[in-house]
């Protein structure tokens, strides 16, 4: 129960500490559905608004997602993954101390995406393409699709399909070659069966490029992150990057 005398903290505020505290603590979970505003408010003891503020404050410090019709979901703070990084996600996790290992799902020799040739820097020439659902401590994360042209590799296929995405392009350390780019999107059929979300929910659609020291496009990564498991933080504004790069209208296949 929450009160009006605790020390002259506003409601929402404690509200909000009490919320962040049952979170960390497990009372809710990563992944499970926060109760309605109803629900909140009704066992914290306070008014809608009240739960509204604290949950919005919760939100923006990235413990709790909001899903549009479907409700707020509590976010894991090991999936929170920062903007200002040249490592693959891949690294980023690793570095945090989880073991991610690669299941490869589908091969392709030849396939032809206009976007994918256009981030290759190549025109009308199919590329090779391996699907692998990455996990995290044996639990399916992500399903990666990874493009790539065989001759820009010194690497067998075999050996590349389960290298973390930067060092695809060679076995030396990351050299600051990676670019990022995140938009909206949400989870298709087979995303959904290899990874055990829900087809249909919103999702950040995360392309990564590799190029080697020369600034050669190497191997292109294309990513779909469930929004209710993912957090992506950028800490530093100085970086972010706005554009809209000049591309043609249409990709099609």
């Amino acid at each position: 129960m929450i009160t009006s005398s605790e020390r002259g903290k506003p409601l929402y505020e404690q509200l909000r500490q009490s919320l962040r505290s049952d979170i960390l603590s497990g009372v809710y979970p990563p992944g499970s559905q926060l109760p309605s505003e109803l629900e909140l408010g009704a066992h914290y003891g306070v008014s809608r608004i009240t739960v509204r503020r604290a949950v919005m404050e919760l939100v923006q410090e990235g413990l709790l997602i909001r899903m549009q019709g479907k409700g707020t979901f509590v976010l894991s703070s090991d999936t929170r993954m920062p903007m200002d990084t040249q490592c693959s996600f891949w690294e980023t996790f690793e570095q945090d101390g989880h073991r991610l290992t690669a299941q490869v799902v589908s091969r392709t020799p030849r396939v032809w995406l206009k976007e994918i040739s256009w981030l290759l820097g190549v025109d009308n020439r199919p590329c090779a393409l391996f699907q692998r659902v990455l996990k995290r401590s044996g639990s399916p994360l992500v399903l990666e699709n990874v493009y790539y042209l065989p001759e820009r590799l010194g690497i067998a296929a075999d050996e590349l399909e389960h290298l973390p995405f930067c060092r695809i392009g060679g076995e030396k350390e990351p050299s600051g070659k990676v670019r990022r780019e995140i938009r909206a999107s949400i989870i298709d059929g087979r995303t959904a069966q290899f990874i055990g979300c829900t087809e249909g929910e919103p999702a950040f659609q995360v392309t990564q490029i590799c190029s080697d020291e020369n600034g050669m496009p190497v191997v292109v990564s294309r990513s779909y992150f469930p929004g209710s498991w993912h957090c992506f933080l950028l800490e530093d504004l100085g970086r972010l990057q706005i554009q809209a790069p000049e591309r043609p209208e249409t990709w099609g296949e």
